[in-house]
């Protein structure tokens, strides 16, 4: 698999309404994966911070969240359509007109329930539209899945870039699967000679991933998911995304990893992997394939393990066509802020 010029940054991003702790806010309507101690796991979102939005939102699954322009995937258990166009926005409040229709409940065609209203947003204080209720079985612990509006802090890098790499991959993606495990023993040497070792197998973090896809047209969607893993290493994919292009369709995932190790010193560094793949389709007029392609990248990064506040930003190449052919305007990046928590 080849490497993908991955970048990395820390950068300072820009909105016209910074929030009370100066991070930048927008209007995000959508999906909220709740447990039962009423934390959230994963969303899915569209909004924007002033004019109009659309999108679809969908649950595959209680752990399984997206969002996108197309009709959700055949898969989506619940969906919603939202249309909405952010009127005025401050400091600290925003007024949105928004329509929505639930379209698919428990995997059968709906047609509500259905909402036509003017919201006046509070930052930090969501308004609930709709929900669904689930059952927690196995490792997905979700309870409820709730449709709402907020006026929320977007998740924005901060500070600088690097890149490495060579071929270019590309990808987006909607949904978040994750898994974590750990080990122990001495690792390999690294750069200069240093020793690291696995961090211990006790150790637990908190993890905040964003996945942000900017189309061509219209507002970045965001996947935002929060997981807990204890060990040294943790892994996740978010749902295939598709995207219709004047060749066909291109249908792309982005997952990843970290892993966590310590130096002799006793200080942490973190080690960030991604991973990303396309699939090309031409359909005939059966529905069937009539032209398949495919092509996938893949790329790492090393650092000192961030602060507990700091959002680290990779921002991938430009998507493009495995089979040839100029790049396409989507953008998408992998956001990443991980805490100790012993």
């Amino acid at each position: 698999m080849p490497l993908y010029p991955l970048l990395f940054a820390l950068a300072l991003g820009q909105n016209p309404a910074p929030g009370q702790d100066g991070l930048p806010l927008s209007v995000q309507v959508g999906l909220f994966a709740y447990r039962a101690d009423g934390s959230t796991m994963a969303s899915a979102t569209t909004g924007g911070v002033l004019g109009p939005f659309d999108g679809n939102v969908f649950a595959s699954t209680p752990c399984n969240v997206g969002s996108g322009t197309k009709e959700p995937p055949a898969g989506a258990r619940n969906a919603w359509r939202i249309n909405g166009q952010v009127i005025e926005i401050s400091r600290d409040s925003a007024v949105v007109q928004l329509d929505w229709q639930r379209t698919k409940q428990s995997g059968d065609p709906a047609n509500g329930p259905t909402g036509s209203e003017r919201l006046s947003l509070q930052s930090g204080t969501p308004v609930t539209l709709d929900s669904v209720w689930a059952d927690a079985t196995g490792s997905c612990d979700i309870v409820r899945i709730a449709l709402e509006a907020r006026l929320a802090p977007r998740a924005v890098g901060r500070g600088g870039a690097v890149g490495f790499g060579t071929q270019p991959g590309s990808g987006a993606g909607a949904r978040v699967g994750t898994g974590s495990g750990s080990g122990s023993g001495a690792g390999a040497g690294s750069g200069g000679g240093a020793r690291v070792m696995a961090a211990s197998p006790d150790s637990i973090y908190d993890v905040e991933l964003w996945l942000v896809h900017q189309p061509a047209t219209g507002d970045e969607r965001v996947v935002h998911a929060k997981p807990r893993f204890k060990g040294d290493w943790f892994q996740f994919t978010f749902q295939p995304l598709r995207i219709e292009t004047p060749r066909g369709t291109l249908d792309v995932e982005v997952g990843g990893a970290l892993t966590v190790t310590t130096g002799t010193a006793g200080d942490r560094q973190l080690t960030f992997f991604t991973k990303r793949s396309v699939v090309f389709r031409q359909f005939g007029a059966d529905g069937n394939d009539v032209r398949k392609a495919e092509a996938s990248g893949g790329g790492e990064t090393k650092m000192a393990m961030p602060g507990p506040a700091e959002v680290l930003s990779f921002e991938m190449p430009p998507l493009q066509n495995p089979t040839g052919g100029p790049l396409l305007p989507d953008r998408v990046s992998v956001r990443l802020r991980i805490k100790p928590v012993q």
